[in-house]
């Protein structure tokens, strides 16, 4: 009986993280106010630890004794996850940093977590022969890939309109699977590139000409047809990074030609054979589209319009420059751990540069950074950028190991391409943001490559921790795991809470954001929502005639406003977007009360130090010292406005007024 229940954890196992890598880059779900990312790191969450708990239960419970491999960055990634932990404890808002920004959940430390824990049971539990191979999981990867191209390509041509014609949420040209971002997906495309180029190319030949996998598994004919999908998948990969024309991936894509070219030369030299010579062809090919559209990127703009009949408009950005210039004065605040992961709002809004009021980015706050490396910089300081940094020298020593390796073991080409594909998700990482299923991708990378070299004795050394039943170890192990259990219950709830506030968020309306409020009262954004619904209300009833307002509901809609605006306030005292409405709420009641100025001049105040550079909330602080009568004071928060905008009309006429 104990052997049948094994056999059936197993199995849960490996459908859990089978269906992980196929499902979460597809994930999505229309009802809530982010579609993509706060979707996708619930599923993260609740799947990865559920697979780890019935991991644990399977050792310590059935087969008597626990086996954890340990690969040599084990310790690089733990030094990682505890720095990011401290980071979150004295993070800015911590609620952010364990659960994700608003509308940017990617960046979390209950994120990182699942991701590391995710490598360690791939680490532990595939081989190169199982069920649980690379090869196998990298084809459920490339499955997915192909349909979130399609979605792609549907959105492009509006097939989705057609399908769905009272539909509203496949509204973007811009819209796939993987997230409302061409960019994004162009970025995961060339990583997939990578992996599909060298489970393409790099199969070899056996005796009687059957092509084989790159684990050296010969294909039926099944496997022929996956590989013909294979490279209709990668055909389509680059046909939309020719219509999505991002420069930066042209740099990756570059880069992964070059590294293919020198794997080639390097295994046979310039003697290779006509498989060999087909293969560089493929790959100088890449190298020269790369080129092209890198030299002569004014001739080939437009490429969107003539394929899918119109333009994308670039993804609103940040720019590298502008981050750089806001994560250097956050670093010399807090230089070792950072504002905490997730809450680049916070720092933006701080050290927001002067000189973004003269460019048409002056209206937006920013929730994330243009680099993932610089983002994490300012975040999570200089332990984290350290701690982060050393599991990319510690993939590259190993790395550099294995290309130093003379001659070509058996199995030599999956880690090669899982390599190239590594390498080009490091450059990204350093010159753009990413999400969700690009980290995934990176880190179930990471993971296949270590499980593929465990076949290379000349590699360092893996090797095996064993708790056998008797020892004081494997008893508080089975501890932990039943803890392990009963936070992972804890965390479903919260999950299924917080999945149904956003819910209710989505639907909108005074009773949803109520209970959206209620059922997760730290998230001050649905607060600051209600606080304007009940200011419309108020201004509403404002704009009667004196005789035809019904001062009752005028006054229940103030007190209402004032004090959903203080709650989210209180609850987040960073926040700028809080203060700005807890300020506009005091303002626009003095067609009731009298002497309301003052109350929203300290909003205002609070809001303009968390925010220095914004000459909006200056204009609004002046403006309301003018209708206090204090001149002084306005005169110079208007001045002060236009210096950091110096065309802004708003500040203009209130000076005039003045």
């Amino acid at each position: 009986m104990s052997s049948r229940f094994a056999s059936i954890l197993d199995s849960l196992i490996i459908y859990l993280i089978k269906g992980l890598v196929f499902l979460l880059p597809l994930f999505f779900l229309p009802w809530t106010t982010d579609f993509f990312e706060f979707n996708k790191q619930g599923l993260l969450w609740l799947a990865v630890i559920l697979t780890a708990v019935l991991w644990l239960v399977k050792m310590a419970g059935f087969e008597k004794k626990i086996i954890f491999k340990r690969t040599p960055l084990d310790i690089p990634i733990l030094t990682f996850l505890a720095v990011a932990l401290l980071a979150s404890i004295f993070s800015q808002d911590r609620f952010s940093s364990f659960f994700g920004y608003y509308g940017n959940a990617g960046n979390s430390w209950l994120g990182l977590l699942a991701l590391a824990i995710f490598y360690f049971l791939i680490v532990n539990l595939a081989n190169v022969s199982g069920r649980l191979a690379p090869v196998s999981l990298l084809k459920l990867l490339f499955y997915s890939h192909g349909l979130i191209l399609l979605s792609a390509f549907f959105s492009l041509f509006g097939l989705w309109d057609k399908i769905w014609q009272k539909a509203n949420i496949f509204y973007s040209l811009k819209f796939n699977f993987l997230g409302n971002s061409s960019e994004m997906l162009a970025i995961y495309s060339v990583a997939m590139i990578a992996l599909l180029a060298g489970m393409i190319f790099f199969g070899r030949q056996d005796g009687a000409g059957h092509r084989q996998n790159g684990a050296g598994h010969r294909q039926n004919g099944a496997g022929k047809i996956s590989f013909w999908l294979f490279r209709i998948i990668l055909f389509l990969s680059l046909i939309f990074l020719a219509i999505t024309d991002f420069f930066l991936v042209w740099w990756g894509l570059g880069i992964i030609g070059c590294l293919f070219v020198f794997w080639e030369l390097k295994k046979a030299g310039f003697k290779t054979g006509e498989l060999g010579k087909k293969r560089i062809l493929f790959f100088a090919f890449l190298i020269l589209l790369a080129s092209v559209f890198l030299i002569f990127p004014s001739n080939l703009r437009g490429i969107d319009r003539y394929l899918a009949g119109q333009d994308l408009s670039p993804e609103i950005n940040l720019g590298f420059r502008n981050t750089a210039l806001v994560v250097s004065p956050a670093l010399e605040k807090n230089i070792m751990l950072g504002s905490g992961p997730g809450t680049f709002s916070y720092i933006f809004s701080s050290f927001r540069p002067n000189s973004l009021n003269n460019t048409d980015l002056w209206r937006f706050r920013f929730d994330r950074g243009a680099s993932y490396i610089l983002e994490i910089l300012g975040t999570m300081g200089v332990l984290g950028i350290l701690s982060y940094l050393l599991i990319f020298s510690s993939f590259l020593y190993l790395s550099f190991i294995f290309l130093k390796r003379k001659g070509r073991g058996e199995g030599d080409d999956l880690p090669f391409f899982l390599f190239a594909a590594l390498v080009v998700l490091i450059f990204f990482q350093f010159f753009y943001y990413i999400n969700t299923a690009i980290l995934f991708l990176f880190w179930l990378a990471l993971a296949l490559l270590m499980v593929s070299c465990r076949q290379h004795p000349r590699w360092p050394a893996f090797k095996e921790l064993k708790l056998d039943e008797d020892g004081v170890s494997f008893k508080a192990l089975r501890l932990a795991t039943f803890f392990l259990f009963f936070a992972w219950l804890v965390l479903a709830g919260f999950v299924c809470r917080y999945w149904l506030a956003d819910f209710y968020a989505r639907a909108g309306g005074e009773a949803n954001l109520i209970k959206a409020a209620r059922l997760n009262p730290h998230r001050p954004d649905y607060k600051i929502h209600l606080a304007r619904i009940y200011l419309n209300e108020m201004r509403d009833e404002a704009l009667r005639p004196v005789g035809f307002r019904d001062d009752e509901a005028a006054k229940k809609a103030i007190d209402k406003s004032i004090a959903w605006a203080k709650g989210a306030a209180k609850n987040c005292p960073n926040c700028v977007a809080a203060w700005e409405t807890l300020g506009m709420v005091y303002r626009d009641i003095r067609f009731f009360t009298q002497g309301s100025e003052i109350w929203a001049a300290k909003a205002f105040s609070q809001a303009s130090a968390l925010e220095p550079s914004n000459p909006v909330i200056r204009t609004a602080l002046g403006k309301v010292y003018l209708d206090a009568d204090k001149l002084d004071e306005a005169e110079e928060a208007l001045r002060k406005a236009l210096e950091l905008k110096n065309n802004y009309h708003e500040a203009d006429f209130a000076l005039a007024r003045l």
